[in-house]
């Protein structure tokens, strides 16, 4: 049976974000471990967050007419972020991943550099992946805090951040991290918040917060040393009373270490993968609620 790869509509996402949680938690569920989306309402949040960001380059496999997977890409500059692509358990191992990647790469042939964030336990997409020209850049870990009472840990160089600061907060990422997340970052002014930490007039860090169901994600997060970094995830621990998530360089022992002494724990381990160009970002720095981003 062939499959077609057509553009996303609106109309897809409920069905787009059914397949999403079906597909994580199925593949948490083969591990023995809990489903990495309880709340089923997060699969369509997340589809209209990441269609939002460009609908252009958001894109479905189909089968009769049905969709059976998906995949998100954005052009920010000339680095290309792909993902999520997920795709139906009950048509996985038949060549619907391998198309949907195929497909992007086919369509983006200036890109100078591809990037992905995979989930360690999903060997087979690893595989595929390598595969298709990527490389492994480096281990990501997620960190999260469970609900509750928190100790008031608010700083006075922190602040949330105005439209005003906007643009050094994207001089800044695109310094660290090398890619234009403008568009990004305008998402999450919108729907979430943007701390910064600031020294006199000059900034020294920022970190997005953006509430979800069940949860709020930290980041994505830049500072020029690892302590900057820290005092912003202290200050979000401690106006924040639910559950909180954060994706870090496992690397990163400097912020990770505080991060379990202060009572989070490690719930997953990821693969930052690329295609083409990429080095690790200078300085301390948090991946974001739309990770392949880096």
């Amino acid at each position: 049976m062939s499959f077609e790869i057509r553009r996303m509509s609106r109309d897809d996402i409920p069905e787009v974000g059914r397949i999403g949680v079906d597909a994580f938690n199925d593949l948490m569920a083969r591990h023995n471990r809990p489903p990495l989306y309880p709340d089923p309402q997060v699969g369509p949040l997340a589809a209209t967050a990441y269609f939002s960001i460009d609908p252009e380059r958001s894109l479905v496999a189909t089968e009769e007419g049905r969709i059976v997977g998906s995949i998100f890409y954005r052009l920010r500059g000339d680095t290309v972020s792909v993902g999520p692509a997920t795709v139906a358990p009950a048509a996985q191992g038949r060549g619907v991943g391998r198309k949907l990647f195929d497909t992007v790469i086919e369509r983006e042939p200036g890109a100078r550099s591809m990037r992905i964030m995979q989930d360690s336990l999903n060997l087979s997409s690893f595989e595929l992946l390598v595969r298709i020209g990527y490389s492994l850049g480096e281990e990501v870990a997620m960190f999260t805090l469970p609900a509750g009472f928190r100790e008031e840990r608010a700083d006075a160089t922190v602040r949330t951040a105005r439209s005003e600061d906007l643009s050094e907060i994207l001089a800044m990422d695109r310094r660290l991290f090398g890619s234009d997340r403008r568009k990004d970052f305008e998402f999450l002014r919108r729907f979430g918040k943007i701390l910064t930490l600031h020294s006199g007039k000059s900034l020294q860090g920022y970190l997005a917060q953006m509430p979800t169901p069940g949860r709020t994600m930290l980041g994505p997060g830049g500072a020029e040393e690892a302590a900057a970094l820290a005092t912003l995830i202290r200050h979000a621990v401690g106006e924040t009373l639910g559950e909180l998530s954060v994706l870090l360089p496992a690397r990163s022992h400097e912020i990770v270490k505080p991060l379990l002494e202060t009572g989070f724990r490690l719930v997953g381990l990821s693969n930052l993968m690329f295609r083409g160009a990429w080095q690790p970002p200078a300085g301390a720095y948090a991946y974001s609620l739309f990770p392949e981003s880096h």
